[in-house]
């Protein structure tokens, strides 16, 4: 299978030169949904060693104007290119570049455009900023890119504690107030820029969703640039990304902590080479019995290849006619008998069956 391009570029022919316009390819509940995705600035005046705009790097510098990028997003939209629309900047002045991100964003929806809106803010702007983008978009938040004990060094002109996690106090307190901003706060992790192990993201992840209620945590790959300090340090492995991120919807989604999770580490804190979820199917297995007429979804969820999806169709199910043996809860959840020997163990189908059946032992 071929690999899909996330990014492309289309020309556009504005009031002033034709601009080459970057079309970023995400997927929603398994569809297609392209976004705008683009940077107001990429003026910066920090150093973070990972990143391809920090101050130091000699690159090509350029902005548009807020005005500009919206009638460009718009124009978009109405063709039928996009379904929404990523703002962020690079950070030459906290305040006025997130200023400029919320009012490309006000623009757009006066404008009349009614698509998905996603703003990344600058760390250390102001909550009356905060304030304006909970009203316009759907999704908002800032970066922390590193775990605590490892950011400083990473981004060593902000400060993790003041810039970043009290401006999301501030959006969680305004995101109630909104009657827009119903897909909720982000952030993202530089993943595998330094020596941080899987345990520490792992952890400020947990504290994160805990604490300020984040919506999504993304963990974006690290890759090395040229003429940055991290040049020279190896990228980071496809199977580190997706098995972190596994692990972030086992704490987000299943109602798990990361003490539940603690088989799923090795010895020096990085995650096994597996699944998380199975991993912790394996080690408990035997004290794991899902009584199908009355488990919840979060119950149904313990159980290998039954995600969110699945068990909300099982419950549907339910609510209409009995699941009296695996046909059933074949139909119902959509496995195939691939999965009996796994699962089959571990489901009661009614109140007569409550032991292993005899074809497994």
């Amino acid at each position: 299978m071929s690999k899909v391009k996330k990014f492309k570029y289309l020309s556009i022919q504005t009031s002033n030169e034709v601009v080459e316009v970057p079309i970023y390819n995400a997927s929603s509940r398994g569809e297609s949904f392209p976004l705008h995705k683009t940077l107001v600035s990429n003026f910066c005046r920090n150093n973070c060693k990972y990143c391809a705009f920090r101050k130091e790097r000699r690159i090509r510098r350029e902005e548009i104007a807020p005005e500009e990028l919206a009638k460009i997003s718009y124009y978009l939209w109405r063709k039928g290119v996009i379904k929404g629309v990523f703002y962020s900047s690079s950070i030459r002045d906290p305040e006025e570049d997130s200023e400029r991100v919320v009012r490309t964003a006000e623009y757009l929806r006066a404008l009349g455009y009614s698509g998905y809106i996603h703003l990344k803010l600058m760390p250390g702007c102001s909550k009356d900023v905060i304030r304006r983008a909970c009203k316009v978009a759907d999704r908002a938040g800032f970066n922390v890119e590193s775990s605590p004990g490892f950011f400083e060094d990473l981004c060593p002109d902000i400060d993790l504690k003041r810039d970043i996690l009290k401006r999301f106090k501030w959006m969680r307190e305004e995101m109630k107030k909104s009657e827009r901003m119903k897909s909720g706060m982000d952030t993202q992790f530089v993943l595998g820029a330094n020596e941080e192990t899987d345990y520490e993201v792992a952890s400020f992840t947990e504290m994160l969703y805990k604490k300020f209620g984040l919506r999504r945590i993304y963990y974006s790959p690290f890759k090395p640039v040229k003429d940055t300090p991290l040049e020279n340090n190896p990228p980071c492995s496809k199977t580190r990304e997706i098995r972190m991120y596994q692990l972030s919807f086992l704490l987000r989604d299943y109602g798990m902590s990361l003490r539940d999770l603690d088989i799923c580490f090795d010895e020096r804190g990085f995650l096994k080479n597996g699944d998380p979820k199975r991993i912790y199917f394996e080690e408990f297995k035997d004290d794991i019995l899902v009584d199908l007429k009355e488990a919840s979804i979060k119950d149904l969820m313990r159980l290998p290849g039954i995600g969110m999806k699945r068990a909300r169709k099982i419950i549907e199910w339910r609510r209409r006619r009995e699941i009296r043996d695996w046909r059933d809860f074949s139909k119902a959840s959509g496995l195939s008998d691939e999965w009996r020997r796994i699962l089959e163990p571990h489901l009661v189908f009614d109140e007569r069956q409550t032991r292993i059946p005899e074809w497994v032992r």
